[in-house]
This record gives C-alpha cells, sequence and structure tokens, in this order.
C-alpha cells in the first residue's frame, strides 16, 4: 500500500489535487485554455453570415480600411456607396478584437478563434467564482466551471469566431458586479458600468445591463440595503464610466453617419416576418404596415400578430432553459425556489445576487418576445442567454442536491454522499456528450456552408469581371471568399432587385436553389423569362444561376431611390 501511494502516478494525483484546492482558478483557466486549442480545428472556417461578416470587418482594419466595408445586406438606411462606413447595424468590438489578434498573429482563420477561446475560458472561470461567492463550497465551484467550460450548445462557438464568449463574459461580468455593488460596496457600479457598456459595444440589446444597474440600486435603496446618497453617486459615477466607455463609438458613428446611434433599429419594429429585413422599401415599415392598414396582406392580420407575439413567449422560454441544457431546467427550478437546511433560510432564487439576473433576463425576455419578436427567438435568445450561464448552472447543481437529499429521506440515507458524487458525474458526462455532438454536427454544417460558397465564387468568377458587384443572399461570405462588393438580395422580387442593383451599379444577380428568397421561386424557375431586367447568362453549377442586369437598365445613371417606378 505505501508502495502504491509513493507511485509517480499518485504523487502526480496528489499534486494535482493540492493546485486545484489551493489555485482552482488558475488550474480552471489553464484546463479551459488546453481544451480551446485541442478543440479549435474543429472549425474549418467562419462558417456562417455573422461570422463571416465579423471576420471581413476585422480584415478590412487590418489592410487600413478603417471601419468601412463593400458589402450592404439591409436597406434599413441606404449607404451612399457601395463602400461605406462599417457596422451601422451590427455592433464591432468582437470584430476589433480580431483585428487586433491579427496584428499579432497574421490574418487567418486560427487568429480569429483566438478572442473567442480566451472570452469562453475566462467565462468558465468567472461562472466558478460566481458558485463560489454564493455557495462557499469548492464541490460547486468546480463542477459549475466545468460545466461552463463545455458549455453543451455553446461549445463550437467557444472556440468560434462569433461573439457569443464576448457577450456571455461583459455582460454576466456586468450582473456580477452589479449585486456586489448592492450587496457590498456601492463603488462595484463602476467597474460594472464598464462591462455593461462593453456588452453593449459587443450586441446592441447589452444596453440592458445598465439599465439593469440603475433598477438594482433603486430596490436596494427601497429595500434599504444601501444608503441612497452615497449609492447614488458610486451610481453616478458607474454610469459616467459607462458613458466614457461607448463615447469612442458614439462619435465614430456620429462623424460616419451624422447620428450618435446605429442606424435601422427602429424599422424592425415593425417587421411581419423576418424577410422584411431585406425589404428594398424599407419605408413602409411603420405602425400601418405592421397593423396591415398599408400594403395589407392576407398572410397577416391580428390573429397572427398574436400568434406571433405568443410563438415568440414560448420558444422565448429558451433563455433560462438552454444555459440548464433544457434537461436540468427541473433542477435550476428546483434550487432557485425549492427549500433546503430549513425553512427559516431565504430561497436562493430571492437572494441579492440574483437581483440583476431576474431584472436583466425579465426584460430582455420581454423586449425579445413583445418588441422584436422575429429576430428573437431565431438568434438574441441564443446570444443573450451566454451571459445568463453563471447564474444557471449553480442553482441547478444545488437543485440536483436538494432532490438527492429528498430521494435519500426516503430511501438508502447511507448512500447520501455517493448519490452526491455519481449524480453530477452523470449530468457532467450527459453535457460533454451533447457538446461533443453539437460541436461535430456544427462544424459539420459550417464545412459544408463554406464549400458551397467556395463552389459558387469558383463558378461565377469566370463571368464576373474583377471588381464587379454582385447580388446574393450571403454578401459577407462571398466578400471574404472573392473581395469583391455585393449587396443583398430585396425580398420583394426582381423589380425591387434591378431598382436597388441601378442605385448601386451591380451586373450580376446570383440565386442558388437551396436558398432562394420567396420572392423569387417562380422567377428561378423560369429562368427569368418575361423579366425586362433580368436576364438568364449562364448556369454555372447545378442549382446555381447567374442573372445578368439587362445593358438598357444596366447603363442608366440615375439613381432609383425605394418607392420609384421603372420608366
Amino acid at each position: 500500500m505505501n508502495r502504491i501511494a509513493s507511485s509517480p502516478s499518485s504523487a502526480w494525483g496528489a499534486w494535482l489535487h493540492q493546485q486545484m484546492e489551493a489555485h482552482p482558478f488558475v488550474v480552471l483557466g489553464l484546463l479551459a485554455l488546453a481544451l480551446r486549442l485541442a478543440t479549435m480545428s474543429f472549425v474549418p472556417a467562419p462558417g456562417y453570415f455573422d461570422t463571416y461578416y465579423h471576420y471581413g470587418v476585422a480584415s478590412r482594419l487590418y489592410h487600413g480600411h478603417g471601419f468601412t466595408e463593400t458589402i450592404t445586406w439591409y436597406y434599413f438606411t441606404l449607404p451612399a456607396a457601395l463602400e461605406h462606413p462599417t457596422s451601422s447595424f451590427w455592433m464591432s468590438l468582437h470584430a476589433v478584437f480580431i483585428w487586433l489578434s491579427f496584428l499579432v498573429f497574421g490574418e487567418n482563420l486560427r487568429a480569429a478563434q483566438v478572442p473567442a477561446m480566451l472570452f469562453s475560458s475566462a467565462l468558465a472561470m468567472l461562472a466558478a467564482w460566481f458558485a463560489w461567492d454564493l455557495t462557499r463550497s469548492r464541490r460547486y465551484l468546480w463542477w459549475t466551471g466545468l460545466f461552463t467550460l463545455f458549455g453543451g450548445f455553446w461549445f463550437p462557438y467557444w472556440v468560434g469566431v462569433d461573439y457569443f464568449a464576448l457577450y456571455g463574459l461583459a455582460g454576466a461580468g456586468s450582473l456580477v458586479m452589479t449585486y456586489r455593488a448592492v450587496r457590498d460596496d456601492p463603488r462595484w457600479f463602476v467597474p460594472a458600468g464598464v462591462c455593461g457598456a462593453l456588452a453593449y459595444l459587443t450586441r446592441a440589446h447589452g444596453q440592458l445591463f445598465v439599465l439593469t444597474m440603475v433598477l438594482c440600486w433603486a430596490c436596494a435603496v427601497w429595500r434599504g440595503r444601501v444608503r441612497a446618497v452615497r449609492s447614488s453617486l458610486w451610481l453616478a459615477a458607474g454610469l459616467l464610466a459607462a458613458l466614457l466607455t461607448v463615447s469612442p463609438w458614439v462619435l465614430l458613428l456620429q462623424r460616419h453617419q451624422g447620428t450618435p446611434l446605429s442606424g435601422g433599429f427602429s424599422k424592425l419594429l415593425f417587421l411581419r416576418e423576418l424577410n422584411d429585413v431585406y425589404l428594398w422599401d424599407s419605408q413602409r415599415l411603420n405602425w400601418r404596415y405592421y397593423l396591415n392598414l398599408a400594403d395589407p396582406s392576407a398572410a397577416w392580420g391580428l390573429w397572427p400578430l398574436v400568434i406571433s407575439k405568443l410563438t415568440a413567449l414560448w420558444l422565448n422560454l429558451g433563455l433560462w432553459a438552454r444555459p440548464a441544457f433544457f434537461f436540468m431546467t427541473p433542477l435550476l427550478l428546483l434550487g432557485l425556489f425549492g427549500r433546503r437546511d430549513g425553512a427559516s433560510k431565504p430561497l436562493l432564487g430571492f437572494r441579492v445576487e440574483f437581483w440583476p439576473f431576474w431584472i436583466y433576463s425579465v426584460m430582455l425576455y420581454s423586449l425579445i418576445s413583445l418588441v422584436f419578436t422575429f429576430q428573437g427567438y431565431l438568434g438574441t435568445t441564443f446570444h443573450a442567454a451566454t451571459a445568463l450561464l453563471p447564474f444557471v448552472l449553480p442553482p441547478a447543481l444545488v437543485g440536483l442536491d436538494n432532490a438527492l437529499d429528498w430521494l435519500g429521506h426516503r430511501w438508502r440515507p447511507e448512500a447520501r454522499e455517493e448519490r452526491r458524487r455519481i449524480y453530477p458525474a452523470l449530468a457532467f458526462a450527459i453535457v460533454v456528450g451533447l457538446s461533443v455532438v453539437w460541436m461535430v454536427g456544427t462544424t459539420r454544417l459550417w464545412r459544408d456552408y463554406h464549400h458551397a460558397h467556395v463552389a459558387v465564387a469558383a463558378a461565377v468568377a469566370p463571368q464576373v469581371p474583377a471588381g464587379a458587384a454582385v447580388m446574393i443572399v450571403d454578401q459577407p461570405a462571398y466578400y471574404h471568399l472573392t473581395g469583391q462588393p455585393a449587396v443583398a438580395i430585396p425580398s420583394e422580387g426582381p423589380a425591387a432587385a434591378a431598382m436597388a442593383a441601378r442605385r448601386y451599379r451591380v451586373a450580376f444577380l446570383i440565386l442558388e436553389a437551396r436558398v432562394v428568397p420567396p420572392s423569387f421561386i417562380r422567377f428561378y424557375e423560369i429562368n427569368g423569362a418575361g423579366s425586362a431586367d433580368w436576364t438568364l447568362a449562364s448556369q454555372p453549377l447545378p442549382g446555381v444561376k447567374l442573372f445578368k442586369l439587362s445593358a438598357r437598365q444596366n447603363n442608366r445613371t440615375a439613381s432609383a431611390a425605394p418607392g420609384t417606378a421603372s420608366n
């Protein structure tokens, strides 16, 4: 027995256990980086629309073009030319971090992955720290950190090119520092404001974190937890810190587009369907259009409007269920609202540490369900839920222990400790399995998506002159592969597409059978026959058709604004 205890493997295990006890966050961080390095090669390409866009912004920064782009993916605000200021709709902080990585490692995919790898590793450490602060248990610390490390549905995105990890880290950091401000010291409002501003610069609804600060402070004053005067001064300092953090971006927007706010967001209020994002005549997006009083549609009206809200309210419950990997959602509820160790203790979900969590998540849930309905459950909840991971996993694990305690009172109480070792490990094994399956399946989709666009770009290259702009469904991917400008296909149909083409001197329209816009299906099937604006130039690949704007229309110099008729 002594020989076994003194064997090298046993000594290594004892040393590792000692380090895990003495420096848990360092060990967890190193483990996270090792896992990220081991899995980053699974990502074959940026992978989808959003990531190609962020990569493109960073690439143009790297090559000295500044915050400009030569793609147009929506028409809420009409740029004056093909080359125009970038990120007037999507925020660009993550692209800035990718650019910084390019400066260190050169422009390549692996360099573009570095920011997400670092931020997702830091998010796991923050989640573990929150578990420790909440429970003072190293057991919860380690399980929370490990669950976040893999992340289930987010596992491929932890090493991707999108901003899931950055938004999660900045948002969760703001929520953690906000409860520290009302629980411990109001000076924490300052870093909370900075983190909230960084979340806003990553994704526009990050401004809700700053509003959460204010509402948490109001609740704390009302409940008598903080002194109103002193805490209000530090809250003001936090708001000023948030303003100073966003000021460079605000000034840049003011300089380039004449407004301190990203353009077009108000149009999202009036969508009848997601395809309305690509309307050429976006001026129609107003209350009359939304209520079916203007441009009435048989597919829209009061009942479809109500159904859309109810659908969103149901699907957006994933904001809380997804961070619990769905199967742990009952355990989350049990941990938040179940009694444990005597009825005299407050329920975990009502403790001050969860005030910012509830305020932010309920505000966001209401906003994306009842206001920005269509884009909510199609992407916003998936992005936004990363900031809630640190707050969901510890109570879910507490709920698991509550369930095991209940079981122990009724069956084999002597096995209580054994169950506490086995069942979290089983849940973790499920999450690891889910993470691996999601990584393999998602990266395979990214690979297929990339290869499809490589094939299209290569096939049309001989027929599209260098520097010529095209109209295509995925403009960022086309730009990434060819370096040539591209604009969105208007959702109204071929006539609107011709108007947009005349305005931006676009000569070619590329339609792919797998993603033909609904208003172009008939046009695609009959090869544009009968159109006065477009003629079929070629079919360079099966399922891919290249249309050319007619010479008469293409040579017109007068720009056509949305809503104008073609003569």
